[in-house]
């Protein structure tokens, strides 16, 4: 229960000006900011920018070195690992046992080393059941923000030294913020706007617009599914973009090829792509030439199809090397990616192995009876060429498949529908299919949207 004080004080914050609010944005969050690239963050931002350089046998030498401390520390020190690991020869990966999410869940309290008390929780999404949180240092942190920051450096961008638009799940605004058309809060200090993804509603899009333009953002930071309403409003609208960022940075969600193709041709500006986790899987990592490159530095992917055999593409398995003390091996994250040939190799100069798609959770699918699995990826392509949709959420039920479109329903009624129809018709056969225009697609509490209704 919140004290006397703590909610007198928050019923204040409501009442005041939104400048107030902003400032309070500005001194809370670039006291984050410097605490997340302080101790160790110089260290491994260096060390990192390092590695770019290095041939691929010496990233594998470091990856190698790494696995092995990580395994030997977890099997020492974790009450957990050191109970699974018993009379395991722990020299090759693939003789540990895979750590399922209902482990991390449940025997969190066996994995972590050390005491919860001095450790920092991370929170994931929960974006395909309940949330999982797990605990490690500050140190682990700042390394993974290194990380995150040599990527962005090599598409020209430092954080606090250019303007950045934010679209988060972070909770922003109060009531009073809505009724003014402000969807928005800013961090002066650091240059950076961060906009609400819970009001992307069609009649506020046009704030949203008219406020970019304003602000006019050199790079962005966003879900794919919340950009994408703001670019699919503008060229639905006609509306008039005054500037032109230099790349926008997605996280957090599946991007798709449709998706990429929408933002290129509206922002005018790369679409880069990467892919982690809050649990703190290794990194994928787009680089300016537009590939996909699987970090060995921060982990081992491991690519496995349906039967658990290695696999070019398939489920992954992930081993993190900075989340230290929440150990994470083979971890069944729920994701799944398709490499490239081993032999592929990047122009960048950045030389490691190379993903050529990563394809969304391996979680997120339906069961089309006689038909098999019907992954997200495979739903949200159906929406190649139909440009009067705006999002869709599917689900079986009572014998078919149901698919909430929000869309403008005339132009989809008059010229999309039978494409669309035709798209999804090649993916279920037979099975019957009904569709539904909606008003919203609601979001999950991160701020994320799925493709698959999920039910209370």
């Amino acid at each position: 229960m919140a004290s006397p004080l703590i909610s007198f004080g928050t019923r204040l914050l409501r009442r005041t000006p939104g400048w107030t609010r902003d400032l309070a944005v500005t001194v809370g969050g670039s006291q984050l900011l410097r605490q997340r690239r302080a101790g160790h963050y110089k260290q491994k931002l260096a060390e990192n920018r390092r590695y770019r350089t290095l041939p691929r046998a010496e990233l594998l030498e470091i990856q190698g070195r790494r696995l092995h401390d990580l395994v030997e520390r977890a099997a020492t020190l974790s009450p957990y690992y050191r109970e699974k690991y018993k009379g395991i020869d722990r020299s090759v990966l693939t003789n540990l046992p895979i750590l399922e999410k209902e482990d991390l869940h449940g025997q969190i309290d066996r994995i972590i080393i050390g005491s919860k008390k001095k450790l920092l929780p991370m929170f994931t999404g929960g974006t395909t059941g309940r949330g999982i949180v797990v605990y490690n240092k500050i140190s682990n942190m700042q390394e993974r923000f290194a990380i995150m920051d040599v990527m962005w450096e090599t598409f020209g961008f430092t954080i606090g030294r250019q303007r950045i638009a934010w679209f988060s799940g972070r909770t922003l605004l109060e009531d009073n913020d809505v009724a003014r058309h402000r969807f928005w809060r800013t961090n002066w200090l650091y240059k950076a706007r961060y906009y609400s993804t819970f009001h992307l509603a069609p009649e506020n899009l046009p704030y949203y617009v008219e406020n970019l333009n304003r602000f006019r953002p050199e790079f962005f930071n966003t879900f794919p599914s919340a950009i994408i309403e703001v670019a699919r409003f503008i060229e639905r609208s006609g509306s008039r973009l005054t500037f032109q960022p230099k790349a926008i940075f997605v996280t957090s969600e599946t991007l798709y090829d449709t998706q990429r193709e929408l933002l290129e041709r509206v922002f005018g500006c790369p679409v880069v792509n990467q892919y982690a986790s809050s649990e703190g899987a290794p990194f994928i990592i787009q680089c300016p030439r537009g590939n996909l490159h699987v970090d060995p530095t921060t982990g081992v992917f491991e690519v496995v199809d349906d039967d658990g055999n290695p696999s070019q593409e398939g489920e992954v398995l992930v081993t993190g090397f900075t989340p230290q003390e929440t150990p994470i091996i083979r971890y069944r994250i729920g994701d799944r990616v398709r490499l490239a040939p081993p032999s592929a190799a990047c122009p960048c100069g950045w030389d490691t192995p190379l993903a050529e798609a990563v394809l969304g959770r391996s979680a997120e699918f339906i069961e089309i009876p006689g038909r098999g699995r019907l992954f997200n990826a495979q739903i949200v392509d159906c929406l190649k060429d139909v440009t009067s949709v705006t999002g869709l959420q599917v689900e079986v039920v009572n014998g078919r498949l149901e698919i909430d479109v929000l869309s403008d329903r005339e132009v989809f009624e008059s010229r999309d529908r039978t494409t669309f129809l035709k798209k999804v018709r090649e993916r279920v056969g037979d099975f019957p299919v009904e569709i539904f225009h909606v008003d919203s697609i609601p979001r999950a509490p991160s701020g994320k949207q799925s493709v698959l209704r999920k039910r209370p």
